[in-house]
């Protein structure tokens, strides 16, 4: 009984094992469409960060900033 039960965990993880050595991988190549120079950016897209603080919990400790980009809009409205 015991003969049996190692040959058919034999058989079963033979078959696992060649089920995942054998593939059907396609293989893509694309051809290079441009050369980009990182020191030739002159934009700056890196944010400003404002506030450095996490939130507190609970919906009435919200507290409200003045952000400097805020108080513009209020003053340009």
């Amino acid at each position: 009984m015991k003969q049996v039960f190692y040959c058919i965990l034999f058989i079963c993880l033979s078959i696992a094992a060649s089920a995942q050595s054998s593939s059907n991988q396609k293989r893509f190549s694309f051809p290079k469409q441009a050369t980009i120079n990182l020191e030739n950016i002159a934009q700056d897209f890196s944010p400003a960060l404002l506030v450095k603080e996490m939130p507190k919990p609970g919906s009435q400790k919200m507290v409200h900033y003045n952000y400097p980009a805020n108080s513009d809009a209020k003053r340009s409205a």
